[in-house]
């Protein structure tokens, strides 16, 4: 392996599969990278976010679905405090909760819709491959 590249990515549990697709998608990529994959505590039984992970992150990558969750909000501060390279993705399919809502329009950047696991995957694929993260 060239290089490994960490990713954090900030989803609330209804993005699991989406998040298993995403998973998959990276180790299919050529093996020139090694990904390292970080995620949002399922709850916060299981503990805070672990920002450290987060700022050493290359990219930051954030699903929103029907709700945002907590943490979510301040790890997306964090990423942005570290200027991380951030992909938005936000659920076309899902009722947005009026939390959510308001967070996509006040959060700021560019959300990138998507209908379904399957098509987010394909979206992130072209994205890193335009960023040619699995040849840097």
């Amino acid at each position: 392996m060239d290089k490994q590249l960490a990713l954090y990515i900030s989803a609330a549990p209804e993005m699991d599969a989406e998040c298993e697709l995403l998973g998959q998608m990276l180790a299919q990529l050529p093996p020139a990278v090694r990904w390292e994959l970080r995620r949002t505590p399922r709850s916060a039984v299981h503990g805070n976010p672990n920002l450290d992970a987060l700022r050493a992150s290359a990219l930051y990558l954030i699903l929103l679905g029907a709700d945002i969750v907590a943490p979510m909000g301040v790890e997306w501060m964090a990423a942005q405090q570290a200027r991380a390279t951030t992909f938005a993705y936000r659920s076309g399919r899902a009722v947005p909760s009026p939390a959510a809502s308001a967070f996509a329009r006040n959060a700021g950047g560019t959300w990138t819709l998507f209908a379904s696991p399957m098509e987010l995957r394909q979206q992130f694929e072209v994205a890193c491959r335009a960023a040619d993260l699995s040849a840097a």
